[in-house]
């Protein structure tokens, strides 16, 4: 999808990727060892009959009457070096294949199918990492939480194949703002999204916060037979400097409240939290079931 930007590897996909490289290497082992013992013997004829063919041109005259017994054995020996060359070939395909397909697996786990962004078990792998990073700089961070207004409604009167499509043309909308290569933007669950942004003080997330609505305004989805004449997101954003005491359910609850306040305000905006200390849904009691 365009828009979506790749995003740096967690820790557990790196390990994964480690396990299957060292299975690889273990098959490989095992199977150059288990070809060699099958063909050593062939190996060894193959030696001798070099050696008694050498001996015998030194001892004998060539003439064309030699060539057919020459060519006979060691067309037949060759045959078997082939053999053995294309069963090791086979065996490298299939551990290539088999690696490429575990990492596949990996990669594909960590994304949601329907918008192409991460999904929150990327999410739970790469923040720690991002917060370390930033504590380790001493640089700013800021998180959003994202949330589509009105999607229930839109879900009812379109249908959920629209909601579908109308998720990842949000998602694109998003991801086109989040570029920067450290920048992650992920599908929270249903509606939501959530974005990390390092080394972005508070000015810059205002400004990255009014692009993201200005740019989800801009697809101009509708949600018929309501006051807001289309689609809309809110958004609560916090950003700090990162200190040992800083927990990941702090800031994305924190930027969630910031978001609950946006949706009591009348939706379409942005609100920047204060503070990180507070649990989530503690500080406004409002019904999601009505966003």
């Amino acid at each position: 999808m365009t828009g979506i930007v790749e995003q740096p590897l967690g820790v557990h996909t790196r390990l994964s990727r480690t396990i299957v490289t060292l299975y690889a290497i273990t098959l490989l082992i095992w199977s150059v060892g288990t070809g060699f013992a099958l063909y050593q013997n062939w190996l060894v004829r193959m030696v001798d009959h070099t050696a008694c063919t050498l001996a015998y041109l030194n001892a004998t005259t060539i003439t064309p009457a030699i060539w057919p017994s020459l060519l006979k054995g060691n067309l037949f020996l060759l045959a078997y070096a082939c053999a053995g060359v294309s069963v090791v070939s086979a065996m490298f395909f299939y551990l290539y294949r088999l690696s490429h397909q575990l990492i596949n697996a990996q990669t594909d786990s960590r994304h949601d199918t329907l918008t192409g962004l991460h999904n929150r078990r990327a999410l739970d792998e790469q923040l720690p990492l991002l917060l370390r990073h930033s504590q380790r700089e001493q640089s700013p961070l800021t998180l959003l939480f994202i949330d589509i207004d009105h999607f229930r409604l839109f879900n009812e009167r379109y249908g959920h194949e629209s909601g579908d499509v109308a998720l990842q043309a949000v998602a694109e909308a998003l991801a086109s703002v989040c570029q920067r290569p450290r920048d992650f933007i992920c599908r929270w669950g249903g509606e939501e999204f959530v974005a990390v942004l390092p080394q972005t003080d508070s000015q810059a997330a205002e400004e990255l916060a009014q692009r993201m609505l200005q740019s989800v305004r801009d697809l101009r989805l509708h949600v018929a037979g309501h006051s807001s004449p289309q689609l809309t997101i809110s958004i609560g954003h916090i950003t700090t400097t990162i200190s040992p005491h800083t927990h990941n359910e702090d800031l994305i609850g924190a930027a969630d409240q910031a978001m609950l306040q946006a949706k009591h305000r009348g939706r379409n905006q942005s609100v920047m939290a204060q503070t990180a200390t507070h649990p989530r849904n503690t500080l406004i009691t409002c019904d999601r079931e009505k966003t």
